[in-house]
């Protein structure tokens, strides 16, 4: 059995088993397990496999897969295998987390998982090719809070969608993911011939995305016609509804915001062109606003529609190969308002602003965060003076933040709305902010808010913070003792309480934040030198106001850091100054 650890092995099992105990006594020696096509596998049994491959083995390693494909695992199941592995204190990384061909609508289970503070135990998920339990595709999923048809178009908070919004986040430097319309048309997810190309047998099983929507401004963004010289941004961050099934696969879209608009039309090659607005007119100068970076415009849909669906693919590769990606996809039913039939009594927890997505599903359960404690905002949020929110009562928004800048609260106490839904009494504690000591309620949705200091330990931490962290001797941050830059990965001994916070102790004794704006767990990817793809400007400062001069095409650029913008857009620090990290400009090399 030594041999077959050191060989770091892979074990598939393709045939149906009827008892699991031979191989949970050697399960412990491989580097990976996958168990498919089972029709006797329960819940217990994948407690138990999990556990055996899981048991003795050190945190410092990381094992390639762990996949239960073709074995009727249901939700409960995806829920059960997640609480076993986060049941784990010190136990190797799973790279992939692989469940093909199962009874999977809604994946719930895993985006809260990608938020917990276990969400490092896993690498990836797989689930492709998902059916139901008689074999046939799945085409429902998960179902949003009923939105408002404006015309013949719907306007839908991306952070409704959390796979979206957590593949998509900044932090999450090797996944993305897109939207399309959908109407239950089999698409590249649902076709076997996917798996005949990935096989469950290792990390390459996943989905490769059409190429039009791995672009996330040129899907988007299209030019006229050469002679003409004119930007299409008439449909930012829109899908048609009412697509044509002509194409094999219908168009992906790549959530786009004003910042990745204005890098690319702004720069030098495209000055000589003009720009179709979305209100139909042709603007001869570049467009400040084009789209709100925050909505999902559904368009042409029909008028007596009662409900739209969506899709949402993730891609997720890996940190060491690109050609090794893992794919999900969910998939959402919209409904649309309609007019009432009886009289109501609008309450005045009603919002009639439709990008208030904190409000729109009430959340009836207890507040989490205690008393004296510090959340910040994970999505945007608004401020209200009172517990009943509405457009009246509001006195602020704040947009949704990179996680180095986002906003925090001091909770102070509790309340709920009229009816029923509970907030938080908050003060604002962002010294920088013009809104810094306001209080008011914000929504205890754990969505759109979270602690913003971890509270479990951590074996190492990333520093994040664009200025770097301190080092004290003491735990209330007296007598300074070091200093780490951004990018830095430091190994933690122990987490302590102090005041409204928490600490983490490092091996020398000494204390740093654990403050989640400064220090992410795990250790974080950072770029150590781009080559341009075109022309790129240097910025003294990062929101690239003041030039100092230009960078030809395939210059190489060394990487100290990075930074974002007022706007959100992520720039990298580099001598000098600053440039911009968008992907369409620039590509990051070893």
């Amino acid at each position: 059995m030594k041999q077959v650890a050191d060989a770091n092995s892979i074990v598939k099992i393709q045939k149906n088993l009827t008892d699991y105990s031979p191989l949970l006594k050697v399960a412990n020696y491989f580097d990976g397990l996958i168990v498919n096509n089972q029709t006797n596998l329960n819940q217990q049994d994948m407690v138990e496999i999990t556990t055996a491959l899981l048991t003795n083995r050190s945190s410092a390693g990381e094992l390639q897969a762990l996949g239960f494909s073709n074995d009727n695992v249901n939700t409960d199941g995806l829920s059960t295998v997640l609480d076993t592995i986060s049941s784990f204190d010190s136990a190797p990384k799973i790279q992939y987390l692989i469940l093909n061909r199962n009874p999977l609508p809604d994946l719930t289970a895993w985006t809260n998982f990608k938020e917990s503070t276990n969400k490092q135990k896993i690498g990836n998920l797989n689930a492709s090719v998902l059916k139901n339990k008689d074999g046939s595709r799945i085409t429902e999923g998960k179902t949003t809070a009923p939105q408002t048809l404006k015309g013949t178009t719907l306007k839908v908070p991306y952070s409704l969608f959390s796979e979206y919004t957590q593949a998509n986040d900044p932090q999450s430097e090797n996944s993305y993911a897109a939207i399309r319309a959908y109407k239950n048309d089999p698409d590249w997810n649902d076709d076997e011939i996917l798996l005949k190309y990935y096989p469950d047998d290792g990390p390459l099983s996943g989905e490769i995305v059409p190429d039009a929507s791995s672009d996330s401004v040129t899907t988007t963004i299209n030019s006229m016609g050469e002679d003409d010289n004119t930007w299409d941004v008439s449909q930012v961050n829109a899908v048609d509804a009412n697509y044509s099934q002509t194409d094999d696969y219908p168009r992906y879209l790549m959530q786009v915001s004003p910042a990745d608009i204005k890098d690319i039309i702004s720069s030098d090659t495209y000055k000589k062109y003009t720009y179709l607005m979305p209100n139909g007119k042709i603007s001869t100068s570049v467009p400040e606003n084009v789209t709100d970076a925050d909505m999902l415009n559904i368009v042409n849909v029909p008028t007596n529609a009662k409900e739209v669906k969506i899709r949402v693919v993730v891609i997720c590769y890996s940190p060491s190969s690109s050609n090794e990606s893992s794919t999900y996809t969910q998939i959402y039913t919209i409904p649309i308002k309609q007019k009432a039939v009886t009289p109501t009594t609008p309450t005045a927890d009603s919002s009639s602003n439709s990008s208030n997505s904190e409000s729109i599903t009430a959340d009836t359960g207890q507040p989490k965060a205690k008393k004296q404690s510090v959340i910040y905002a994970t999505k945007k949020i608004g401020l209200y003076n009172t517990p009943n929110f509405s457009a009246k009562t509001r006195q602020v928004w704040y947009p949704k933040q990179p996680r180095i800048y986002r906003p925090m609260f001091k909770v102070t106490g509790y309340a709920k709305s009229t009816n029923g839904t509970p907030r938080y009494l908050v003060k604002d504690v962002n010294r920088e902010s013009k809104t810094f000591g306001r209080t008011g309620y914000v929504t205890t949705r754990s969505a759109y808010v979270s602690p913003a200091y971890y509270q479990q330990k951590s074996g190492k931490v990333t520093v994040i913070a664009p200025h770097g962290i301190n080092a004290y001797q003491k735990q209330n941050f007296t007598q300074k003792i070091n200093h780490y830059r951004q990018g830095q990965v430091l190994t933690v001994k122990k987490i302590v309480r102090h005041n409204l916070t928490t600490r983490y102790v490092l091996e020398d004794g000494s204390y740093i934040t654990a403050n989640k704006k400064n220090a992410q767990s795990g250790r974080v990817a950072m770029a150590t030198k781009v080559r341009t793809k075109t022309t790129v400007n240097l910025y003294r400062d990062v929101n690239s106001k003041h030039h100092l001069k230009s960078y030809r095409k395939n210059t190489v650029i060394v990487i100290k850091g990075w930074d974002y913008s007022m706007n959100g857009a992520k720039r990298y620090r580099v001598a000098s100054g600053y440039i911009t990290a968008n992907t369409k400009l620039v590509k990051v090399i070893k």
